[in-house]
């Protein structure tokens, strides 16, 4: 999300992001719908995901972040809840689904019960190794893959594992 926002997209193109952050939540309501509103988005529950996104966002609306997803995915799980939500945009094209509860991407439903055609993106950030592969493949032409810090890397030697077996591959040869 900082790169995109950073380097903006082709005038007309849009790009989305769900980030979990109740407090920007709270702030977006607060200003309310349409309301020009400075933010720092994210990065509030630990430092393992960056910074927060500093920026200044236009209010485009709240929703209550209820969604049902039809099709059998990750464990076949149909119904979810993001809490109050809120959707900001970046003067850069950057649109932000704010949520109030934690959520992995794993259906488009997500954005579409915000309003939101996921098909108009041209640019769909989806945190998560697995998940975001069916969930969005009918409307991404090509998917990137990148390995950013956190929980959700692809890179188990970049988790800290306090209480394993030894030895355990990846971590240690196995013989």
């Amino acid at each position: 999300a900082h790169a995109i926002h950073r380097r903006g997209l082709q005038p007309g193109r849009k790009a989305f992001v769900a980030i979990c952050d109740p407090a920007s939540v709270d702030q977006a309501k607060a200003a309310g719908a349409g309301a020009r509103v400075a933010m720092q988005i994210g990065a509030k529950v630990d430092p393992l995901h960056g910074d927060p996104l500093e920026l200044t966002v236009t209010v485009h609306g709240f929703y209550e972040g209820k969604f049902t997803e039809p099709e059998a995915r990750h464990g076949g799980r149909p119904d979810f809840d993001m809490g109050p939500t809120a959707i900001v945009e970046t003067d850069t094209g950057l649109v932000i689904q704010l949520t109030s509860m934690r959520t992995f991407p794993v259906s488009l439903h997500q954005m579409l019960c915000c309003e939101l055609d996921p098909g108009s993106f041209q640019v769909i950030v989806a945190k998560g190794v697995h998940a975001p592969v069916a969930a969005y493949g009918p409307v991404c032409k090509s998917l990137i893959r990148v390995n950013t810090p956190g929980v959700t890397t692809a890179d188990m030697g970049k988790l800290e594992f306090k209480h394993r077996r030894r030895p355990l591959f990846p971590f240690e040869e196995i013989q």
